[in-house]
């Protein structure tokens, strides 16, 4: 019994020596060790934000309204700013760090790391430095690669806006279209559905309606002209749709749809085929998506296409694909850029990000109406 109750004094003692040992090593080496991360972060930001001798990250829980890309800020000590943001292009997680001067003019942007397949991430940063955030937006994509270097660029300028309201200010991320459509009809409260038609009204692009039922807003070219539900023109429009709109919104609502009289079960894709009086068709097409791999929902869609060939408007009748990728295709911002396509560029409309298969599926319901439209008109 003794000579155990020793032996465990021994191993306590020896325990009690090393915690302490290894302690006061630690104590010893931690300040090194996190002079030498500090050094090498700050090297890294000094990479984008050149002009930048030292950093302080800045705590992102103080301020409201940071782009959901934004991962980390550090402020150099001459008041610019080194931004890291996590976006998805072809595929997810491209992080990607940037330097924003106090000005806020973009001084450097890599991508530290990315699952893209094509390599253009690795050296799109370049042609955005010296953009700004009134001049971003036209700076190119890269051809064949446009998924990634559009997602690139939209997070750099995602980067800008953060500064913008680090320094007090305010930034609205939304895209020019969804912009428009709140000055155009305020009472939407930014909540809009593409409004499907079958004629062809002349310079009309597309239709939104407020999912609020507050009125409609239609869009010729660049114009967009508010209508409320009471059938007012939305302050007081002064352009020569104005006028008009009244005119075009009964147009719309008193289409008439007749069958065709045409057997399309040689495209088993058609669901159900219209022709309006004015001879517009009309196809409602479903498409296998990545539901359908899960559990057989397709994507339906539905497009009225003029006699020459051209897409009149489009909308997504149904879908159940991922929250935040696919389901994208039900969005108006997404359906409604098909509006005025033809069958030789439709497929120019941008891939819904990181959901192939989904766009895949549109673009397949997409061809078989242009099938469709064929076999309607006496073709093959």
């Amino acid at each position: 019994m003794t000579t155990s109750i020793k032996s465990i004094i021994v191993l306590v003692t020896i325990c009690t020596v090393l915690a302490l040992a290894l302690g006061a090593v630690n104590l010893l080496t931690a300040p090194m060790i996190e002079k030498q991360e500090v050094a090498a972060t700050n090297a890294a930001l000094r990479e984008v934000y050149p002009q930048g001798e030292s950093f302080t990250e800045i705590d992102l829980s103080k301020y409201d309204g940071l782009p959901s890309s934004v991962t980390d800020i550090y402020e150099a000590d001459d008041g610019g700013y080194a931004v890291k943001l996590l976006t998805t292009g072809y595929s997810s997680n491209m992080i990607i760090l940037c330097g924003i001067s106090s000005d806020g003019t973009v001084t450097g942007a890599t991508c530290i790391s990315s699952g893209e397949t094509l390599g253009y991430e690795k050296t799109y940063g370049a042609s955005l430095v010296g953009a700004k955030l009134d001049s971003i937006d036209s700076v190119d994509t890269v051809s064949g690669a446009t998924k990634t270097t559009k997602a690139y660029r939209a997070a750099v300028k995602d980067a800008i806006g953060a500064v913008v309201i680090i320094q007090g200010g305010s930034f609205d991320n939304r895209s020019p279209e969804e912009i428009s459509l709140d000055v155009a009809l305020p009472s939407g409260e930014g909540d809009f559905e593409g409004l499907f038609f079958a004629e062809n009204i002349p310079e009309l692009n597309k239709i939104f309606k407020a999912v609020n039922d507050s009125g409609y807003v239609f869009v010729f070219g660049d114009v967009y002209v508010g209508i409320s539900s009471d059938g007012t023109v939305v302050g007081g429009a002064e352009t020569k749709y104005a006028s008009l709109v009244k005119n075009y919104l009964n147009s719309v609502n008193s289409t008439v749809y007749n069958d065709i009289g045409v057997d399309f079960s040689s495209i088993p894709e058609i669901r159900d085929a219209k022709i309006t009086a004015s001879g517009n068709y009309v196809f409602t097409v479903q498409s296998d998506g990545f539901a359908s791999l899960k559990n057989g929902s397709p994507v339906i869609v539905k497009l009225a296409l003029s006699q020459d060939g051209r897409i009149i408007s489009c909308v997504t009748v149904y879908q159940e694909e991922t929250e935040g990728y696919g389901a994208e295709c039900a969005s108006p911002y997404y359906y409604t850029k098909f509006n005025g396509k033809t069958e030789e560029d439709y497929n120019t409309v941008d891939e819904i990000s990181a959901a192939t298969v989904t766009t895949n599926a549109y673009m397949h319901a997409v061809s078989r109406a242009f099938d469709a439209l064929k076999l309607a008109r006496g073709g093959s």
